[in-house]
């Protein structure tokens, strides 16, 4: 069976983003050329270091959704720059979760009149993710 996104949780310092709809995590690594010395039609490769970032889609509530002290869903919009622990889990499966350090990139909100309002988050990985 596979995955539910359903089941897919995150958590920024501790306390699940509220409202979550979609989220995105990706993982990439550094292909460094190097040299052959019994090849020169053909390139390359060793790895080399990874980075890691992630991007959530969410429901603003009235209150903040990144744990805002006294704020509202709108007041998320100032917390870029800053640092959050970060845990991404399945709550299906006891123990199943990657975590880590990661800066709020880029907060987005989208208000259509008539419609619930969303916004996005976006997170880039500040070491390793574990």
């Amino acid at each position: 069976m596979g995955q539910n996104g359903n089941n897919i949780i995150v958590k920024a310092d501790g306390v699940a983003i509220a409202g979550c709809k979609t989220t995105e995590i990706e993982v990439g690594g550094e292909m460094i050329e190097v040299s052959s010395a019994t090849e020169k039609d053909w390139k390359h490769y060793i790895g080399g270091r990874k980075s890691w970032s992630f991007q959530t889609g969410y429901l603003v509530m009235s209150g903040s959704a990144l744990s805002v002290s006294g704020g509202s869903g709108l007041r998320d919009l100032l917390q870029v720059d800053y640092e959050y622990d970060i845990v991404v889990m399945n709550r299906a499966v006891d123990g199943d979760r990657v975590s880590g350090r990661a800066l709020l990139k880029q907060c987005k909100i989208s208000a259509v009149r008539g419609s619930l309002v969303s916004g996005s988050f976006s997170f880039v990985g500040d070491g390793p993710l574990t």
